[in-house]
């Protein structure tokens, strides 16, 4: 049996064994069978990426537990995303709208569905983090608009009162937002505004030509910083008080110089 026979067959166990686990609420499979080939290995696993985003989507899997086990495998794929890419190009261009769709239909059915509860939630938006990572790693830019959309239209809803939830979503936008298009004006007028701070503060250091330089005693201590900017008609320079100076001790005897022996002739 060659190599590539063999390979195929692996793939049909597990896209069935895949199928099993999400479709049948009573089998003895567990996640972690399937989670650990996805996390050690990733690129023989991408195969089964046909099957797997299948589950993705809402009411495809027998529970909301199992569709949240299919984002956590979306999870273990992500970082090889880019190294797949490059015998695999428009396979992954193909997946990522399709993760991303799912990713929104099912932000929809948890804002009515009570099934949804704040664990589970953090358990499909986790996932969503690492594979948002990813796929900016590969340049692909997200729909931030859209996103925005969404976040406004939980305020109205239960998920709202979900911090977690919440919390989670503002950091997958923050990764989205991360160089992205879609950028608001706002967030592009505050930087824009600090780099113009940034550089107005510079020039108006270099316009004084102020510096900074400090005074030696002539004991060898160090005074406190003096502006030696050129004084002007509105600005006077600094009154610098002399150094005290030391007290010499009661106790303290000047020393006898001796007399300088003169040569006998």
């Amino acid at each position: 049996m060659d190599a590539n026979n063999s390979d195929k067959q692996v793939v049909e166990v597990y896209s069935k064994t895949l199928e099993e686990y999400m479709t049948h609420k009573a089998t003895q499979l567990h996640a972690t069978f399937l989670n650990d080939y996805f996390k050690r290995h990733a690129i023989r696993a991408w195969p089964l990426h046909s099957t797997l985003t299948k589950f993705l989507q809402p009411g495809k899997a027998i529970n909301i537990y199992r569709q949240t086990v299919a984002y956590e495998l979306l999870a273990q794929l992500a970082p090889q995303l880019p190294t797949i890419s490059k015998t695999h190009q428009k396979e992954v261009e193909a997946l990522i709208p399709e993760a991303i769709e799912a990713f929104y239909a099912t932000l929809e059915v948890a804002k009515e569905d009570e099934g949804w509860k704040a664990d589970k939630l953090k358990d499909f938006l986790k996932p969503m983090l690492a594979f948002a990572r990813a796929t900016k790693v590969m340049g692909h830019e997200w729909d931030l608009e859209r996103l925005d959309k969404v976040i406004e239209e939980i305020k109205d809803t239960r998920l709202a009162g979900l911090k977690s939830v919440t919390s989670m979503l503002a950091q997958l936008r923050a990764v989205i937002a991360k160089g992205g298009k879609g950028e608001t004006k706002t967030a592009k007028s505050g930087k824009a505004g600090k780099s113009e701070k940034s550089n107005t503060t510079k020039g108006e250091v270099k316009a004084n030509g102020s510096t900074k330089k400090s005074k030696k005693r002539s004991n060898g201590e160090m005074t406190e910083d003096v502006d030696m900017a050129e004084p002007t008609t509105d600005t006077l320079p600094p009154v610098i008080a002399p150094p005290k100076k030391r007290k010499e001790s009661s106790d303290f005897k000047p020393s006898k110089s001796k007399k300088a022996k003169t040569p006998k002739a």
